[in-house]
């Protein structure tokens, strides 16, 4: 007996199903035949059906959990539960309240699934809707709630990451990812104690070989920052979202977009931007070589590509016209077509390596 009946056969799907997500551990065909009194080839039919939709994932040819389908619909079906409108009026007030993005999420296993998230108006955002998840070693939310709970705990999930490392700096030595957590706990601290009525922290930061010591909104951009609160104008703003390099400043002696970071995150650390960069020698070398070989004409990109032009020449490294451009290729220039900027850094190269043999 086939099962062509077509108002049964949905329910029977979603009876199997049950059974399943119910008593995964203690499922078997011939049970659940049974129990339903459907005839055992329906059944096998329809968990092959399920397996395919990746409703179901098969173990082996008797255990079958439920699949990633299953689970992404469970997950993106929480924010709609009884208490969704009240839930989402405090995530709004406080969204409002503190101006930043608000998520609530819960630690599942080595995950942080997200439950719900409100986003603030600020130009960058992480794209998370319900039911996403991230690792717990590998996101900030992650980390913030991994240094909250016991030592204990934090080892026993570590030990159970199947995937560590989802990226090139990701932690994976569980003695480093201490100190990691220890210096969230510090930081976390220090954001308590020094954070004001006005929702600003306090950052100490050197710009320029220069110490200072400002307040800054948690989410202002950096170049922003660089611009408008320290004078710092030579720090141009293109794309506003780090492809046309024209942002581009030292961070810790890194190249880095700062369209891309937030004022806060240069707290103790070292930027360097164009002005202090105009100090250095190997400035003055590229800035002939510039007009020699007619390397800018609007000069909008010129602060970017100088700094990081400076920042490749200081590694002392003789460089191809292709490693170059290589090297290059996260500054964008719509004047020049970048020939008069291969040739100036070529020719400061050149020089500075015949200066380096002659000492």
């Amino acid at each position: 007996m086939t099962d062509t009946n077509s108002r049964t056969s949905p329910r029977r799907i979603l009876n199997i199903l049950e059974e399943i997500i119910v008593d995964p551990d203690n499922f078997t065909a011939k049970k659940i035949s049974h129990k339903l009194k459907i005839p055992l080839p329906t059944i096998y039919r329809h968990i092959e059906t399920l397996c395919e939709e990746k409703y179901l994932v098969a173990i082996n040819s008797k255990k079958y959990l439920p699949g990633p389908k299953i689970r992404n619909l469970i997950l993106k079906s929480l924010p709609y539960e009884p208490n969704f409108t009240l839930r989402r009026s405090y995530l709004r007030k406080l969204t409002n309240d503190i101006e930043e993005t608000v998520s609530l999420s819960i630690p599942i296993g080595t995950k942080l699934v997200y439950f719900d998230r409100i986003e603030f108006h600020w130009p960058m955002q992480l794209n998370l809707e319900a039911g996403d998840h991230l690792p717990l070693h590998a996101s900030a939310s992650g980390k913030l709630y991994l240094s909250s709970i016991e030592e204990e705990k934090v080892i026993q999930i570590f030990k159970n990451i199947k995937t560590p490392k989802t990226a090139k700096n990701t932690i994976t030595d569980i003695s480093q990812f201490k100190k990691e957590l220890k210096k969230i706990r510090e930081i976390s601290e220090m954001l308590k104690a020094q954070i004001k009525d006005d929702n600003r922290l306090k950052i100490s930061f050197k710009l320029n070989d220069e110490l200072f010591q400002k307040q800054v909104k948690p989410r202002q951009l950096l170049s922003d920052f660089l611009r408008f609160d320290c004078g710092m104008t030579g720090t141009h703003v293109g794309c506003e979202h780090g492809i046309c390099g024209a942002c581009t400043i030292l961070f810790n002696n890194e190249p880095v977009r700062s369209c891309l970071m937030l004022a806060p995150q240069i707290h103790d650390g070292e930027i360097t931007t164009i002005e202090g960069i105009s100090e250095n020698s190997t400035y003055d070398d590229l800035r002939e070589a510039f007009k020699k070989y007619h390397a800018l004409q609007c000069g909008y990109c010129t602060p970017g590509f100088l700094t990081t032009i400076v920042y490749l020449l200081e590694k002392k490294q003789y460089l191809s016209d292709e490693e170059i451009r290589k090297k290059l290729s996260g500054n964008i220039c719509r004047c020049t077509g970048y020939t008069g900027i291969i040739k100036a850094v070529k020719e400061v190269m050149a020089n500075r390596f015949k200066r380096s043999l002659n000492d």
